[in-house]
């Protein structure tokens, strides 16, 4: 009788997993052949298929090493995991021609970034900055007892139009008169004020994506003191 043990793995969005059913034979004369296959969608043996969720989305691939059977999940990067996947199916012949089933069932844990709103202040006229990564913060989880994290990817870093639209500089005004404006420049956000202006400038809203395309925004307000 040929039987076969399900491999489960975990770990943080956007990270490879691995793992590998195990398969057995209680006939001591019938073995296992170094000979594994997926189960595609069709029914059909191959060595790639793609990953899907239950709810038939493409999330990644699967790929078996035949001689070991050992399955390698790659993620799409957004996949966050909230759907869980359809295990990929292995299939292993034995020497009397039998086969039998296993699975690899990888489980993705979400990563999402923070972020905190950061307010500078300072005298009527004067120009005021911020390093915009300053406000925020990578994104970690927990898996297997072990803190992972999901870098930033600061290129990314922008200001937002009132449309909600990347833009690097931005003019804002209140009362209908410009009050100021908004640069962002090597990771620096630069408020220069209007000369005649004072009190709280409208804040300007600010988004960074980290490795995986996971976007979080927040806000940058100055405070002009009036002289």
């Amino acid at each position: 009788m040929l039987s076969s043990q399900p491999a489960v793995s975990e770990d943080i969005q956007g990270v490879t997993q691995k793992g590998t059913p195990t398969f057995a034979s209680s006939d001591p004369t019938v073995k296992i052949t170094p000979d594994f296959k997926l189960k595609g969608e069709d029914g059909n043996p191959a060595t790639t298929i793609p990953a899907k969720d239950t709810e038939g989305n493409e999330i990644g691939t699967y790929t078996v090493v035949p001689a070991t059977g050992e399955v390698t999940f790659v993620p799409k990067k957004e996949y966050t995991g909230k759907v869980p996947p359809v295990p990929a199916t292995v299939i292993a012949t034995a020497s009397n021609g039998g086969k039998v089933e296993g699975t690899y069932t990888p489980k993705v844990v979400p990563v999402v970034p923070t972020a905190e709103p950061k307010t500078t202040t300072d005298i009527q006229g004067a120009t005021q900055t911020v390093d915009a990564s300053s406000l925020f913060a990578a994104g970690k989880a927990t898996v297997n007892g072990k803190e992972k994290t999901v870098p930033l990817n600061l290129d990314s870093l922008t200001l937002l139009n009132e449309a909600g639209q990347s833009v690097k500089t931005l003019e804002v005004s209140k009362a209908g008169k410009v009050v100021g404006t908004y640069t962002l420049e090597n990771g620096v956000i630069t408020f220069v004020p209007a000369k005649d202006f004072s009190g709280t400038a409208p804040a300007v809203e600010v988004q960074v994506a980290d490795a995986n395309g996971t976007t979080v925004k927040t806000t940058y307000t100055p405070v002009v003191v009036p002289v």
